[in-house]
């Protein structure tokens, strides 16, 4: 795994890292909790992993 520069953060499904003002922040909510944890992905890589029943925004 390499290292984190400013500026970038992990790909939550491949793992590489990318530049944060590229990636879709994912937030994920733990019910009846206050926690909450924020993932990144990058465009292409959640368009692929997401079924096919749930809408997205034209631009992933």
């Amino acid at each position: 795994m390499g290292r984190s520069e400013p500026g970038m953060v992990m790909c939550c499904f491949s793992g590489d890292w990318i530049p944060q003002e590229s990636a879709v922040t994912i937030v994920a909510f733990i019910p009846n909790a206050k926690e909450s944890q924020t993932l990144y992905a990058r465009p292409g890589e959640i368009a692929k992993r997401v079924r096919p029943d749930v809408p997205l925004h034209p631009d992933l």
